[in-house]
């Protein structure tokens, strides 16, 4: 099914406004200082890992194979009656299609996690290596201090541009999830954008404040969130053009977002959690438990 010109207009526009509005809310809030910063990279952490195991790679344990599950199930019970011997048989086989699908997904995410610390060591070569021959002859007077200020300087800004790389990658699927949507008609479009705006206003503050500890200024913080925005009108047009949602692209790209959300939370945002007062810990692991919980909503919504 191809989409004519007003559902170009409805699915284009809702992208617009997924995109936005989550602009609004940043340049609203008072979220800079450092005490607001650390709760938001809490519900960040939250909010990513939550995003990862409640709604990325179960999504993508559907995209992979469910419909052969559907079918291989209906198989069964049509010669149950007639061959005992075959519903055993077909009983193994679906267990272990299961068990592959499943391994499959798993390598999928470890896939993604690898290619981050890939990428995070890459950017990091790129940072650490001196720019003239001056630079080296410095480095060489400078004591360790200087050294470790200048590998987390590096640490730090990996973990912005890693974190744009997999909102770039989420927003994709979130386009194409929208153009399928409007596809099939207007009023499942309306509804799920609305599910996915509801999922993006805690996840877009959450990357804001990823973006202002890696060291970037409020305005290009803003500026890169509204960059990545491409990644969802891109997954629109795409699933326009095509006509469809295609399942293969989102059993490879979910579990490989997952992965590099993982990442993030584990590798980048909870250890910068560490180095809290008792009341701060609290607070913090509130905050930690409220985008858990956010996500855990959405996945129903959605």
């Amino acid at each position: 099914m191809l989409a004519d010109y007003s559902t170009y207009t409805y699915a284009l526009a809702s992208v617009t406004f997924i995109s936005l509005a989550p602009v609004v809310v940043l340049l609203l809030l008072p979220i800079d200082n450092k005490v607001n910063l650390k709760k938001l990279l809490a519900l960040a952490a939250g909010c990513l890992l939550g995003d990862a195991f409640l709604h990325l790679i179960p999504e993508s344990s559907h995209s992979g194979g469910s419909h052969s599950h559907h079918d291989h199930h209906h198989d069964h019970h049509h010669h149950d009656h007639h061959h005992s011997h075959e519903h055993h048989h077909h009983e193994h086989e679906k267990q272990s299609h299961g068990h592959n699908h499943d391994h499959s997904v798993g390598i999928k995410v470890l896939a993604g996690i690898m290619m981050f610390f890939i990428l995070e060591k890459y950017i990091y070569s790129i940072k650490s290596e001196p720019s003239s021959k001056s630079e080296k002859a410095k480095k060489k007077k400078n004591d360790d201090h200087h050294h470790h200020q200048g590998e987390d300087h590096g640490h730090i800004h990996a973990s912005g541009i890693l974190n744009l790389i997999a909102d770039f990658l989420h927003n994709f699927t979130d386009g194409l999830a929208i153009g399928a949507s409007f596809l099939s008609g207007t009023k499942l479009g309306l509804s799920t954008t609305f599910a996915i705006f509801l999922h993006e206003i805690p996840h877009e503050i959450g990357d804001y404040a990823i973006l202002r500890q890696s060291g970037f200024s409020k305005t290009k913080a803003i500026w890169l969130q509204c960059v990545t925005a491409i990644g969802a009108v891109s997954g629109t047009v795409i699933s326009l053009l095509i006509g469809s949602h295609d399942e293969r692209a989102n059993a490879w790209i979910l579990p490989f977002t997952a992965g590099g959300f993982i990442y993030i939370a584990t590798v980048h945002l909870i250890p910068q959690l560490k180095n809290s007062t008792f009341k701060q810990t609290v607070v913090e692991l509130v905050c930690f438990v409220i985008g858990v919980s956010i996500m855990y909503m959405m996945s129903w919504l959605e």
